[in-house]
């Protein structure tokens, strides 16, 4: 039961990490919606990196219904990762327009 308690809090260190490199390497982020546009885009990305990957491991070990499960995977959690991710990057938005080190860091 390790990944299901592990699996998820990484998933989302991973996520935000992705939109702070973002924050950081770009000069075009400077508020919460670009915050969200970026969070939405990471979420999308890390849930079709993650359902191809989940699709190219039960085709390789010839799992059963491979198709079905990689549907049922994107139609189940696809939404939320989007919605974790633009909620992340919306705050880290908000983040950008804090004055002070302590706002920016809450």
């Amino acid at each position: 039961q390790v990944p299901v308690l592990v699996g998820p809090p990484v998933e989302e260190l991973l996520k935000g990490i992705a939109i702070v490199l973002v924050l950081v390497l770009s000069d075009q982020f400077d508020n919460p919606t670009d915050g969200l546009v970026y969070g939405t885009a990471a979420g999308l990305g890390f849930a079709v990196t993650e359902n191809t990957l989940h699709g190219m491991l039960g085709a390789v070990t010839g799992a059963p219904d491979t198709i079905g499960l990689v549907v049922a995977r994107t139609v189940s959690s696809s939404g939320i990762h989007v919605l974790t991710s633009s909620i992340v990057g919306g705050g880290i938005g908000f983040s950008v327009l804090a004055r002070s080190r302590i706002g920016r860091i809450a």
